[in-house]
């Protein structure tokens, strides 16, 4: 069962030792479909994000939780009127963006993610006419050229690729009160356990949890908000959860695809307080209101590699750094969690740097003039 409909079965047991004098977890013992739910977050893409988590908030009573200004953004392409946009299908896919993995996450045992895999469609008087649009849809209500709806299914079957999601041969993990993830074993537990000032181990007992729906979107809420998510989500103890900002952002990320060009730039008007160097407003053309609602579309994981990690929110850090170093640790396997942008995104891709998903036998055709 996906996203906020979450049923009350659990689906993970995991082991924690706690230690019961501080109220705080100290590590969990999970198994690798686990980790693969936690690095699926890493893909999700940020209006996603915010929608599942608003979702969530609601269903608890609870103070949502804010991401930077991601609320604002998503609020705004609420509050937008469909006649701002080129059509209703441009708003549809940034209120819910599509995840490029989204039929890889299908097969999570936990799979937090609501939105529907996208269908195809095409002009039912295509093989019929050569002037229809050779082009695909993923909305039946868009008209071919020739002024018939697309909106005849395209029957898509799933290739038989790898089993393995993210995580990769290793069975257990250990993972950190701060979200640090590492392949379980005795040598690196006790160099854990030492490394956080734990050398009796009596002072510690063994906890064991249920994890279903409910449990992995409030990791997803503290992974954002919390320095301790799972202190916060087991022990219920939820005063840590905190945010906070680098509001200094030295050199960004150095581009990953190697499309983004020098003369590629777009200019906007800003209107700054004198006094205090505060920016009041801008204004600017529609290519730069494109490129920012297109941020609704970028995965976590793509969001910070072009913040270059200068972001300092929650555990995002090192919770995307213990992947990373998971990924590049020798003698294991990969773990293959890189993301990147569905076709229908990629007008702005290039300026952004985020990479973009191949086409298939079938060609999307993106109007040029971008969303609005």
């Amino acid at each position: 069962m996906a996203g906020t409909e979450f049923s009350d079965e659990p689906v993970f047991k995991l082991k924690l030792l706690v230690d019961k004098e501080k109220n705080k977890v100290v590590l969990a013992e999970v198994c690798k479909d686990f980790v693969d739910v936690l690095f699926s977050f890493l893909i999700l893409p940020m209006g996603t994000i915010v929608r599942l988590l608003q979702k969530y908030q609601q269903n608890q009573k609870s103070q949502p939780a804010t991401i930077g200004c991601f609320n604002n953004l998503y609020k705004s392409v609420v509050d937008m009127s469909t006649e701002d946009f080129l059509t209703e299908p441009c708003r549809h896919i940034l209120l819910n963006p599509i995840n490029a993995k989204g039929r890889e996450c299908k097969r999570l045992k936990v799979n937090i993610d609501d939105t529907p895999v996208p269908k195809y469609y095409r002009c039912p008087n295509l093989e019929a006419f050569d002037s229809c649009s050779r082009a695909y849809s993923n909305f039946c209500s868009l008209k071919c050229i020739c002024g018939k709806f697309m909106e005849k299914e395209i029957n898509t079957t799933e290739g038989g690729g790898p089993k393995e999601i993210f995580g990769s041969g290793k069975k257990s993990f250990i993972i950190l009160d701060n979200m640090e993830v590492g392949y379980c074993s005795i040598v690196l537990t006790l160099k854990a356990l030492r490394g956080l000032g734990y050398t009796d181990l009596n002072k510690l007992d063994e906890m064991l949890v249920d994890v279903g729906h409910k449990e992995v979107l409030a990791l997803l809420e503290c992974l954002f908000s919390s320095d301790t998510p799972l202190t916060d989500v087991f022990l219920m103890k939820r005063s840590s959860c905190i945010i906070t900002r680098t509001h200094i952002m030295p050199n960004l990320a150095v581009p990953a695809c190697g499309k983004t060009k020098p003369n590629e730039l777009l200019t906007i008007t800003v209107f700054v307080r004198k006094q205090d160097k505060k920016v009041l407003y801008a204004e600017s053309g529609q290519e730069f209101v494109d490129l920012l609602l297109i941020f609704l579309a970028v995965p976590l994981e793509s969001l910070w590699k072009i913040s270059g990690a200068n972001i300092k929110l929650g555990c995002i850090d090192t919770f995307y750094k213990s992947m990373k170093s998971l990924s590049s640790s020798e003698g294991t396997s990969v773990l293959t969690c890189t993301s990147m942008l569905p076709m229908n995104y990629n007008f702005q891709a290039p300026l952004l740097d985020v990479c973009c998903k191949d086409s298939s036998v079938w060609t999307v055709t993106v109007n040029s003039g971008g969303l609005l």
